[in-house]
């Protein structure tokens, strides 16, 4: 038996699966602690933005999905984003 690392998706430290950490079922993230997730219980009766992690409630945003969220809204796609920092002098 190994023990796997993984990077919190909200604070960026790794960790070990050994460790008390925390996992989201919903959007399949790993984050180093419950403080970090800040895990909610699924309540079948509560809209979807009221449950599990910090980053499916959108109270948290990563990096990634920031830069697709501006690629999205400026109408540029990942390859015309590359080709403008090449050619940025």
């Amino acid at each position: 038996m190994g023990i796997d690392y993984y990077t919190c998706a909200k604070c960026s430290d790794n960790f070990p699966d050994c460790s008390n950490h925390a996992y989201c079922e919903k959007c399949e993230n790993f984050f180093c602690s419950n403080d970090c997730a800040r895990l909610k219980p699924i309540d079948e009766e509560e809209s979807e933005d009221n449950t599990n992690c910090c980053l499916c409630r959108k109270e948290h945003v990563t990096d990634y999905d920031l830069l697709y969220f501006l690629l999205k809204h400026c109408n540029l796609t990942k390859e015309d984003a590359i080709n403008l920092y090449k050619d940025e002098k």
